[in-house]
């Protein structure tokens, strides 16, 4: 089962995933109940619902659950679920003011419906995206511009949380460092459901309204007509967020089909309210949902973590408990008007947050993203003291300079015409900020470019691993520019195979073959293993231009290739244990190996039980069977370096003087189970390669002139390349072994 992948409200505490807040509602007097503010007592209104302070109350606990949960992860580590309370709130309210419309005028009027959309998201949500596209750009370093650009667009159109979920199962974008746009996901989440759901409801209702008179009866009731849709939502949307979690899916967390059903939960208790009210009679009745449904949340929000599966099954205490606390607040602050829980709730405090909501949702997160930029060095707790009221006084100005100015200033009846320029001209602001930013980073990357062209079209003496030894190394080689590849652009740098989907994915049970170099000659070399097997594809490929060789791939992501089992791999059902016995089978019936060459990413929790062997014995006895067929080399595992893009953006701030971006030894080299393996087997060949990364104290970023890393481990295409010489002597003399054993 997945864990919720780590973003910005998604489930990212300060680095790596909200909510287009629930406020991102209709105003708050949308609600199915006549209420008055603050204290609950009625005003009566046959036409139009009142306002409820409870729900603000709401709004204040989910959006400053989901700042804790981004300013200090380890102070709330379920505040994401927040996220959640806003989707319920959003459903209830929306669900419930179209059922009265539907109700008093017998129709529901999409160009109302709309407008209040548009004045009530498009207005804050444009301008805080326009001006975090712009910091971003002024604060984030140059190889950060491409996605905060496309992210831009895709949020600009509603679009953010499919952008984040193909990054979420996108090998290659994995750790990558977090954007200031993450947060908008759940607002596109939100307005997909408001696009269909409207039109659906009006043709649910007509439909059934056409099948009874066919039969001689009335028009259906839009309530019951409602709540069967939305319980069909539920039903349907539920049982796949829940199948794909346990799938270990990670774009459950951000596609709409996995999170329509909480939308739609909301829905229900709006279509539902009347007999839900009834069960709430009283004081005591009322008390019992508030205490449940406030139990729930504070359960999710206390026990969940980074590592829970989301949403699936566990966002059921979350929504579930949003539901039942919208019901049990009403009810009791009903009952007791004047009693300390309608004081609290309506303390300006809490009802100013609940207002605010929305705006302090929108600014706080890329204030957690920019703030390392910003303030280097600063102490935690000054960080986030100034952090935190950073975000108010933001949130507090787009409430009061944007939200408030466009919603007292139009209305729902405002003319269709100016409606629809307010929302292209937010949208053409926020388009043109977004494809501007992918334009200045071509802009400006074009002079880094040309320099990584003109090194790796004419390498110098000295490029790449010829310039480091254990007793030291040169950043640059004499009478030569810049870094290839160039910093910005790191991420790009890959393997042929990455390219030509020659790599299964993690849960993929089956490793494909590919093959390269010299198709007929008579020598071929097999390599086996994950992705740090196939970081040194690049290596083989010149190796094989130049001694004529036959290259075949069995690359798997996030899979070693042993018997031994990683805890991930467990976890997702064994689908890397279950490719290596089949690759292993094929090897052996293909018996066209002269050499194989592994290496493998060994420095993650490995399954500790009876039936799996232990990390050491799972290489020894897939090591045993490779070399029935041909002798193995074992590359040793390369240095890890800073997390996420940090060496790079490192690099990008040091152009001239990367050297400053080295990282001590001592703290690079990873635990390699694979040498205490191969130190206990004689028949197989240890390749250290901890020379061609670091000297005797320290790994650094750059070696004669090239980036040697695309991300925290993984090699550039370019710095394998320089490795070819190096592997080839190591390896060469175990192919004429090969030769006379085969």
């Amino acid at each position: 089962m997945a864990a919720a992948p780590r973003t910005a409200g998604l489930r990212d505490p300060g680095g790596d995933v909200g909510l287009a807040s629930g406020a991102s509602g209709v105003p708050a007097a949308s609600s199915p109940s006549d209420r008055s503010r603050p204290s609950g007592r009625r005003a009566a209104s046959s036409t139009r619902a009142r306002f409820q302070p409870e729900i603000q109350a709401l709004r204040a606990l989910a959006v400053l659950a989901v700042m804790a949960y981004h300013f200090r992860p380890g102070a709330l580590p379920g505040g994401y679920v927040g996220v959640d309370i806003f989707f319920v709130i959003s459903g209830y309210l929306i669900t419930g003011l179209m059922i009265r419309e539907i109700a008093r005028e017998g129709r529901l009027s999409f160009r109302g419906f709309y407008g209040r959309r548009i004045r009530r998201i498009l207005p804050a949500a444009s301008a805080a995206l326009a001006a975090i596209t712009v910091a971003g750009v002024l604060i984030l370093p140059m190889n950060r511009w491409t996605d905060l650009g496309h992210e831009a667009l895709a949020t600009t159109f509603f679009g953010q949380n499919w952008y984040l979920a193909h990054q979420s199962v996108d090998y290659l974008a994995e750790g990558a460092a977090a954007s200031p746009l993450q947060h908008y996901w759940s607002l596109s989440v939100e307005e997909q459901f408001y696009f269909v759901w409207p039109a659906l409801l009006v043709a649910s209702i007509a439909a059934a309204t056409w099948w009874r008179r066919r039969r001689g009866h009335g028009p259906a009731s839009p309530r019951l007509v409602a709540g069967v849709v939305l319980w069909a939502v539920v039903a349907g949307s539920g049982a796949y967020s829940a199948l794909q979690v346990i799938a270990g899916d990670p774009a459950a967390y951000f596609v709409t089909p996995a999170r329509a059903w909480e939308l739609a939960l909301g829905g229900l208790v709006a279509v539902h309210w009347p007999q839900l009210q009834r069960l709430a009679r009283g004081p005591r009745r009322g008390g019992a949902w508030l205490g449940s449904g406030t139990a729930l949340v504070a359960f999710a929000l206390v026990t969940y973590d980074a590592a829970t599966p989301f949403p699936g099954v566990a966002a059921l205490a979350p929504t579930v408990g949003t539901a039942a606390m919208i019901l049990g607040a009403n009810r009791w602050i009903e009952a007791r008007p004047d009693g300390a829980l309608a004081h609290l709730i309506g303390a300006r405090s809490v009802q100013w947050c609940g207002d605010a909501s929305y705006s302090l949702y929108l600014w706080h997160w890329p204030v957690v993203v920019f703030l390392p930029y910003l303030f280097p060095g600063v102490s935690p707790a000054v960080a986030l003291g100034f952090g935190v009221a950073l975000a108010f006084l933001l949130g507090a100005l787009s409430r009061h300079l944007v939200e408030l100015p466009f919603l007292h200033h139009t209305s729902a009846n405002t003319a269709l015409p100016r409606l629809v320029a307010v929302a292209a001209v937010s949208m053409s602001f926020t388009a043109i900020a977004g494809a501007g930013t992918v334009g200045w980073f071509h802009h400006s990357s074009t002079t880094l470019q040309s320099e990584a062209q003109a090194l790796e079209s004419n390498p110098p003496r000295g490029f790449g691993s010829e310039s480091i030894s254990r007793s030291g190394y040169r950043p640059f080689v004499q009478n030569a520019a810049g870094i290839a590849p160039t910093p910005s652009r790191a991420r790009e740098d890959l393997p042929e195979s990455a390219k030509d989907d020659c790599k299964s994915s993690i849960d993929d049970p089956t490793t494909p073959r590919c093959v390269f170099g010299d198709e007929d000659a008579g020598t071929t070399v097999v390599l086996v293993g994950d992705s740090h097997t196939e970081q040194y594809l690049p290596a083989f490929q010149k190796i094989a231009e130049e001694q004529s060789l036959r290259i075949v791939t069995y690359l798997h992501a996030s899979c070693p290739f042993s018997f031994a089992q990683r805890e991930s791999d467990a976890t997702r059902g064994g689908p890397c244990l279950e490719a290596n016995r089949a690759t292993l089978a094929d090897i052996v019936d293909r018996d066209e190996a002269d050499l194989f060459v592994t290496s493998n990413l060994t420095d993650h929790p490995f399954v500790e039980s009876a039936d799996v062997p232990s990390p050491t014995d799972g290489f020894r006895q897939m090591w045993k069977d490779l070399r029935a067929v041909a002798p193995v080399a074992v590359l040793s595992d390369n240095p890890m370096m800073l997390p996420k893009d940090e060496t790079t953006e490192c690099v990008l701030e040091n152009l001239n003087d990367p050297e400053d971006c080295a990282i001590d030894k001592d703290d690079a080299m990873p635990l390699d189970r694979q040498r205490a393996a191969a130190a206990g087997d004689p028949d197989v060949t240890w390749v250290d390669m901890t020379g061609q990364y670091c000297t005797a104290d320290e790994c650094p970023p750059v070696i004669g002139n090239v980036m040697v890393y695309r991300d925290q481990q993984h090699v550039t295409e370019t710095y394998a390349r320089t490795l070819a010489d190096y592997v080839w002597g190591q390896v060469e003399p175990l192919l004429g072994t090969g030769a006379a054993a085969g």
